[in-house]
């Protein structure tokens, strides 16, 4: 391979990974919109099966900081389910509860028992992006029945 070539390569990985941590449709789009890429891009051809549902308002909106964070959130709960829980359903839930966002994340991977687990970097991850949100995150999961988690939020109306 000769040097252009390398380069040119390069290039496409950055654009890969820049793309994979701000699409830009998150920036110039719809949050859901996002998140169907995310699973169109990342698990294409992959035997999971998914529904996503918005509860929300279409008039509301999430600051870009929350979606991006919710971004993150997702990205990572869906690599888990596949990686580790060998998940073959993944259900997301978004809605709007009085001044608050809830989301409610299921799985019906392996799951593993919450008191035995070290929370590894993912689960850390999550935990610190929804405490950044002044959120609160519940985990639950046992062996063979999956993985479950809620979030809940306060709403910060979109200033125009």
């Amino acid at each position: 391979m000769s040097l252009q070539e390398e380069i040119g390569q390069l290039s496409e990985d950055l654009r890969s990974i820049s793309h994979a941590m701000m699409p830009a449709i998150l920036v110039h789009g719809d949050f859901l919109q996002a998140i169907n890429g995310l699973i169109n891009r990342e698990y294409q051809g992959v035997n999971i099966d998914w529904k996503i549902d918005n509860q929300m308002d279409p008039g509301i909106q999430l600051k870009k900081e929350v979606q991006h964070t919710l971004y993150r959130i997702i990205q990572e709960a869906i690599s888990n389910s596949y990686k580790h829980g060998e998940a073959q359903y993944i259900s997301l839930s978004i809605n709007k509860e009085g001044y608050y966002i809830t989301m409610t994340y299921t799985d019906n991977g392996k799951g593993f028992n919450p008191n035995n687990i070290k929370p590894g970097l993912g689960l850390s991850n999550i935990q610190q992006r929804v405490q950044a949100l002044n959120g609160q995150t519940k985990i639950h999961s046992a062996p063979n029945q999956g993985f479950k988690m809620d979030l809940r939020f306060p709403f910060h109306e979109v200033s125009n």
